[in-house]
């Protein structure tokens, strides 16, 4: 499974540097979530639009902040040490989702500088997040923000070999020890082996999710997209409740 990133940075002052770390992330096989190119198309009040991107700046920079959920690390390109406003937005929206963030240079602004590491070099920055120490728990997440961690979690823990199969057959079998806890908590022909069973609802349910979400980053879906999506086509639905007889 290999690594995504979003790269951000001042397009008005540095596309070609920009450009020049697409075409490395490529050379060491990350994929480049956000921007979609380097290619100017235009400005609209001084925002840059880039070949490939949709909408206005408000839709276009609302990608590049989903591209960060998604992302396994977020590289600042800021020669001289720069960081416009809206780049020092998505380092803490990033910092937020406990996303990595490098940077080419150390930040002007010595906070920022606390909060982020100065690499030079993409080869080196796969080589740390490829190897992560650890990964804090996002405090607050929705389902990209989880999906992101849970594809972190994979690759620390070892389990980025797994196949879409493995992980389908793993759910499957997770679905049948929440069906079991689920039969002890109602109390449903519980046998005295299973009475002690120290699993609860919640563990399992949790369980569940972390495969499910662990599915969705092998097939290449973005789960919450995925859900709205549906949920779109379920409210337009005529919903009929079947009653049996007694």
């Amino acid at each position: 499974m290999g690594l995504n990133c979003t790269i951000s940075g001042s397009l008005r002052r540095f596309l070609p540097q920009v450009r020049a770390t697409m075409r490395e992330c490529a050379a060491q096989g990350i994929n480049v979530l956000s921007p979609p190119s380097a290619d100017a198309i235009g400005e609209v009040d001084g925002f840059v639009l880039l070949k490939g991107n949709r909408g206005d700046p408000r839709d276009i920079e609302g990608d590049h902040l989903q591209s960060i959920r998604r992302s396994d690390f977020l590289y600042v390109v800021n020669p001289g040490g720069y960081v416009g406003p809206s780049v020092t937005m998505e380092i803490g929206y990033a910092l937020a989702l406990s996303v990595p963030v490098f940077c080419l240079e150390p930040p002007s602004e010595p906070i920022l500088a606390t909060f982020t590491r100065t690499e030079r070099s993409i080869e080196t920055v796969k080589r740390a997040v490829g190897q992560p120490a650890s990964v804090e728990i996002p405090r607050r997440a929705d389902l990209s923000t989880l999906q992101a961690y849970i594809r972190r979690v994979v690759q620390l823990r070892g389990f980025d070999e797994e196949s879409v199969r493995d992980v389908v057959l793993l759910l499957v079998e997770e679905v049948g020890e929440l069906a079991k806890s689920v039969r002890r908590e109602i109390g449903l022909k519980v046998g005295a082996a299973n009475s002690g069973d120290p699993k609860t609802v919640a563990h399992e349910l949790a369980d569940c999710l972390v495969y499910l979400l662990d599915i969705a980053n092998l097939v290449g879906i973005d789960l919450e997209i995925a859900f709205r999506s549906k949920e779109e086509i379920n409210a337009k639905k005529s919903w009929v409740r079947e009653r049996r007889a007694d």
